[in-house]
């Protein structure tokens, strides 16, 4: 595949999440800094494959038998199932809060709980980018017209759904991090997260 293709198409994976990125920011009156939000993004993206290889590992460990027995009668390793696309929700999920744990939980401007929507939106978002982009190589083949219109779909539906999913469990982690009498720098626990997760 030539150079050219293959950053138009890398470009095309990012546009969904760009374009939420802008449309969100312009509404928000109290912006945040921007080199954070920057950072957020790019650990968003950077920790994504993070979630691909805790796949990939819980796929092989259906190959072991005393785990099988364990396991598949729930259903939980086979690739194919409801039970096994949850739980790989559930990791996606743990990795995009890690990218703002990284990054904010732990910045001296991270000082008010609804920062946390924010930023968790923005991880979100540069996580999504990254699901686009492989979309796009994916889709590719199928000709021009596919990519276009697999994105269309994607920005106003599967890119738009983790975006306000992340949102509305970040919303949750502020109430509870409020509820719990957290310190004034409200610093959240991965623990906290999962709890509200699941």
């Amino acid at each position: 595949m030539p150079t050219p293709q293959i950053v138009l198409l890398v470009v095309l994976g990012f546009v969904p999440s760009i374009i939420w990125l802008n449309f969100y920011f312009r509404e928000d009156c109290h912006p945040e800094p921007k080199h954070l939000l920057t950072k957020v993004f790019l650990m968003g993206i950077i920790i994504s494959p993070l979630a691909i290889i805790f796949q990939i590992l819980l796929v092989k460990c259906g190959t072991i038998p005393a785990i099988q027995k364990l396991c598949l009668p729930l259903g939980f390793l086979q690739p194919a199932s409801p039970e096994f696309l949850l739980w790989s929700a559930f990791v996606e999920e743990v990795v995009k809060f890690y990218a703002v744990r990284i990054v904010i939980l732990n910045n001296v401007e991270f000082d008010e709980p609804i920062d946390a929507m924010i930023y968790m939106m923005v991880a979100a978002l540069g996580f999504a980018a990254i699901e686009n982009i492989l979309i796009v190589f994916q889709t590719t083949p199928e000709g021009f017209t596919t990519t276009v219109n697999t994105l269309i779909l994607r920005f106003i539906g599967a890119t738009l759904l983790s975006l306000w999913t992340f949102r509305l469990l970040s919303c949750n982690l502020v109430v509870f991090s409020i509820s719990q009498k957290k310190t004034v720098n409200y610093r959240y626990n991965t623990s906290d997260y999962i709890s509200l997760r699941l």
